[in-house]
């Protein structure tokens, strides 16, 4: 982002093919776009550490930075899955309007083998829900992450599970989130995340200070120093018919 704020079009109507015969006029069909501004939100932390332990650990400086780096990291991961768009925080893919929704029930459900799975990428696929899962599900009841060959695993997975390149676990993704009677609710996420925007208006930058603060509260003063991490992005969704939340997984 080379400004604070950037305009994007986003497809939110697809165009329709027709068959048509020799020397006839082709059937239009309209393509329909909208607007997305991604608004250049700053995420930061702050640590403290004494001019006495930067001068004495060898390892202090390379082990502050890993640590915030890594703080905003997985905050950024977070607002891209469950941002809610206020207090400053982007809007992530859970709340984002229109992305497709696999509700486990009322008051949440255990998975069911890989069926679960193929009802979210059957809803990727066109929305065809049930329509044509017989040829996606899983024959035998196995389930997510069982590796063959352990007992009780699968003899096979479902083509489709399998043909998921990357599967990707979060610690950003709760797993005591409440789902009617359930308190011990979590999420799964599918879908195409090339279709998850992220724009950078700033990168990481890491800065240290030896007089920042305020009064008695003073690193020049306690001779400390302040160490500030800080980025500025937003996330934004092209496509919201590319991913699908799988809601209310609870353990079984």
């Amino acid at each position: 982002m080379e400004t604070a704020t950037l305009a994007i079009a986003r497809l939110s109507g697809d165009p329709t093919a027709y068959w048509r015969p020799e020397n006839v006029a082709v059937t239009k069909s309209d393509m329909t776009f909208e607007r997305i501004e991604l608004q250049a939100r700053t995420l930061a932390a702050i640590c403290v550490t004494s001019i006495e332990l930067l001068e004495d650990a060898a390892n202090l400086d390379p082990t502050i930075t890993n640590a915030l780096a890594q703080a905003l990291a997985l905050e950024m991961d977070r607002a891209a899955l469950r941002g809610i768009g206020a207090a400053s925080e982007p809007l992530g893919i859970r709340n984002w309007p229109g992305v497709n929704l696999k509700d486990m029930g009322v008051n949440g459900g255990i998975l069911d083998g890989y069926d679960d799975f193929m009802d979210a990428i059957q809803l990727l696929l066109g929305g065809q829900r049930r329509a044509g899962r017989g040829h996606l599900r899983a024959q035998d009841g196995g389930r997510p992450g069982e590796e063959e060959g352990r007992p009780g695993s699968p003899a096979g997975r479902p083509q489709a599970y399998t043909d998921i390149r990357t599967k990707l676990v979060s610690k950003q993704v709760p797993i005591n989130l409440t789902k009617g009677t359930a308190n011990n609710a979590s999420e799964a996420y599918v879908g195409d995340f090339s279709k998850l925007l992220v724009g950078m208006r700033t990168e990481l930058m890491i800065e240290a200070s030896r007089a920042a603060g305020d009064g008695t509260d003073n690193a020049f003063q306690q001779l400390q120093v302040w160490i500030r991490a800080y980025l500025r992005a937003d996330v934004a969704v092209e496509r919201d018919g590319a991913f699908c939340v799988i809601d209310g997984i609870i353990p079984g």
